[in-house]
C-alpha cells in the first residue's frame, strides 16, 4: 500500500532532524523509488525489500546497486545506519501481510500467483522481530521513523530498545493525528 503523504513526513523528518542522519535505510522499500528520492536529497540511502519484482521499476535503475533482497526481520547489517525509515510497514494491515495472511486469515500469493509461505507467528511477532533488527542495524543514538496511515495501529517497540516520539501530522481541517513514531537507539 503506498501512503505518500508518509514519505513527505519522513522527508521532514529526516531533514529536520538535529543531528541529520547521513546514512540512511527504507525497509519495504518496493521499487526503490523513495531511496532514488532521498539519494537525491543528499542523503546515503539504500533500500531493502523482501521481494525483488519491483526493483528498477519506476526508473530508478540508476539505484539499483541500493537496493537489498532480504526480510526486515533479518536485516543482514549491524550498526551501519543513522536511520532506518518505514511507510505503513509496522501498522496492522502491513503486518498481517508480512506474517503471510490478508486479514481474512488466507495465504497471500506471491509475485508469480504461489501461495507463499508465511513467516512464523503473529503480526505482533513479527513487529517485535522488525524492531529489533532495526535496532540491531542502527548506530548509537541512531532513529528509526516509522509512519503508518492515519486510521492503523502502529505496532510498538519493545520498551528497553529506544526512546520514542509520537509523530502528528495536522490534516487540512486542522486536527492532529498521530501518524507513527521516531524512536531513538538507547
Amino acid at each position: 500500500m503506498t501512503n505518500i503523504w508518509g514519505y513527505k513526513v519522513i522527508a521532514q523528518i529526516l531533514s529536520t532532524y538535529n543531528p541529520s542522519p547521513k546514512k540512511v535505510l527504507e525497509i519495504g522499500c518496493g521499487h526503490g523509488g523513495f531511496v532514488g528520492v532521498l539519494c537525491k536529497a543528499g542523503f546515503d540511502t539504500y533500500g531493502l525489500d523482501k521481494y525483488k519484482t519491483g526493483f528498477g521499476a519506476s526508473g530508478t535503475h540508476r539505484f539499483n546497486d541500493r537496493l537489498i533482497l532480504a526480510d526486515a526481520q533479518n536485516i543482514p547489517f549491524k550498526n551501519q545506519f543513522n536511520a532506518v525509515v518505514s511507510n505503513s510497514l509496522l501498522s496492522t494491515v502491513g503486518l498481517e501481510t508480512i506474517a503471510g495472511f490478508d486479514g481474512s486469515g488466507y495465504l497471500i500469493l506471491d509475485s508469480g500467483g504461489e501461495l507463499e509461505k508465511p513467516n512464523k507467528g503473529k503480526p505482533e511477532v513479527v513487529a517485535r522481530n522488525i524492531h529489533k533488527s532495526v535496532h540491531d542495524v542502527l548506530t548509537e543514538g541512531g532513529i528509526a521513523i516509522h509512519i503508518v496511515p492515519h486510521n492503523e495501529t502502529v505496532i510498538a517497540p519493545p520498551k528497553n530498545l529506544y526512546e520514542s516520539k509520537e509523530v502528528t501530522l495536522t490534516i487540512d481541517d486542522g486536527a492532529k493525528q498521530n501518524v507513527g513514531s521516531v524512536l531513538r537507539k538507547i
